[in-house]
């Protein structure tokens, strides 16, 4: 479309030059021009709505996650994909508001409702990748694909609960693992020769789903930006990803996550307080809702660490 255009304004700027094109010629030309920059405003605006439209989508699903079901994922008169997962979520959050007192008074009620929740929060996220694939904007389609891994982020969670022995709690180490081998499938480019490295130092550490989602939320954020932004190019490089427990002086248990590269490193003048990107604003939230401490390194790429102890503990 770009290029059309631009071929267009070369013809106009050499109507002045050319006496023998006609003036009904000339004016062919402008209202081509004038077509064409009105459908590509269209289809600016059409996307930019798409975006709008997911955005609020995965607030729904955050909400979901921790047990809000107030809010409901808005449904337009198009029709679309978008439409089809809007009623998806909003499906998913009354199944999951009308089960909740059977939650706790069934096991085999609540393995089948966990079972239910992955199933449809996969459904969500092959639907926003078949609109993806309409999309011709890179930056509109990459958004879409960052928010079927954020999704998918937390599907793994239910597929761990429903595949586990304790419906409340899930194993932090196979968990990790798990989401860490997903995530590299997803943004892994032989070109760039990047190399994930990764020490987790816990073992048999239960997390509550509560904890476990905004966790993995976390990390998925964090490795989404390292893959994006640390290597241009085709640059060799780093990502280390770790996670330990050790003890305070009271014997309580914290928890470490750190995820650092030796990548181009962190704009300078960046405020993760004051950013704007969704990602890092996502990152800032939930370390809060865990009841964390984010710490972030400049030195040799970019470091981001954040600390945290269990619910019932304090920092």
């Amino acid at each position: 479309m770009k290029k059309e255009i631009l071929k267009i304004r070369k013809g106009i700027n050499r109507l002045g030059k050319n006496s023998v094109m006609s003036v009904s010629e000339k004016k062919v030309i402008l209202r081509a021009l004038d077509r064409l920059e009105k459908k590509q405003e269209q289809e600016m605006q059409a996307h930019l709505k798409s975006q709008v439209r997911v955005d609020d989508m995965l607030e729904v699903v955050l909400r979901i996650a921790r047990f809000d079901y107030s809010r409901k994922a808005r449904i337009t008169k198009g029709g679309d994909h978008l439409d089809a997962l809007a009623n998806g979520i909003n499906m998913l959050g009354e199944e999951l508001e009308d089960s909740s007192i059977s939650l706790e008074e069934k096991e085999s009620l609540l393995k089948e409702i966990h079972h239910r929740v992955k199933n449809n929060l996969q459904v969500i996220s092959s639907l926003l990748s078949l609109q993806a694939a309409t999309i011709t904007d890179p930056d509109a389609h990459r958004k879409f694909m960052e928010s079927c891994n954020r999704i998918r982020t937390m599907a793994i969670v239910h597929e761990k609960l429903y595949l586990g022995k304790d419906f409340s709690r899930i194993s932090m180490d196979e968990y990790l693992l798990s989401l860490l081998k997903y995530l590299n499938s997803c943004y892994f480019q032989p070109e760039k020769r990047v190399e994930m490295l990764v020490d987790i130092n816990v073992k048999k550490l239960l997390f509550k789903i509560d904890e476990a989602i905004p966790f993995g939320l976390i990390l998925n954020e964090l490795l989404t930006n390292a893959y994006k932004y640390a290597f241009p190019g085709s640059t060799k490089g780093k990502i280390w990803v770790s996670f330990t427990e050790k003890k305070n002086s009271k014997k309580d248990s914290i928890y470490c996550l750190q995820v650092r590269d030796n990548g181009c490193g962190l704009p300078p003048k960046l405020d993760v307080n004051q950013t704007t990107t969704l990602g890092l604003q996502l990152v800032t939230l939930l370390t809060e809702q865990l009841g964390g401490k984010l710490k972030i390194g400049r030195q040799g790429g970019a470091s981001f660490q954040i600390t945290f102890c269990p619910a019932k503990e304090k920092l």
